[in-house]
């Protein structure tokens, strides 16, 4: 009885440190800081909007990728995408590239997007990174 439970236990342990290292080795569960680093080594602040567009491209082939040449992506006081029409926020940049990344599961969805911002010579001025869970 004992060896059928150490066996039992040492399978769930096993499953277990499985789920965890397959949980964090996706890329997108990475807390959005480091996804912004990661973001910033492949297009440094200065990148051309261009020379983005192209990383994107070879990056992230099947993205769902939109660019907007007449504004920036509005953030509130805390610096988070603002999705309000509250009278505290600021745009940064005077164009962006908006790029979905795609979404992972727990229990509910949650979707990352990327917004890179531009001054008005199409250079890379700031990048922002979006978690959204769907709680639907």
């Amino acid at each position: 009885m004992k060896k059928y439970l150490l066996f039992g236990l040492a399978g769930l342990s096993i499953i277990v440190i499985m789920c965890v290292v397959v949980v964090l080795l996706h890329p997108l569960r990475k807390p959005t800081g480091w996804i912004r680093q990661d973001l910033l080594k492949l297009t440094p602040i200065g990148t051309s909007m261009d020379e983005v567009l192209v990383t994107i491209r070879q990056k992230h082939k099947e993205r769902d990728i939109s660019v907007d040449y007449e504004k920036g992506y509005r953030v509130n006081k805390e610096g988070n995408l603002d999705f309000t029409n509250m009278p505290e926020f600021s745009i940064v940049g005077e164009k962006t590239i908006c790029v979905s990344m795609g979404s992972y599961r727990v229990v509910f969805t949650t979707y990352v997007d990327v917004y890179y911002g531009f001054d008005e010579n199409s250079e890379l001025i700031d990048i922002l990174v979006y978690k959204g869970t769907d709680l639907l």
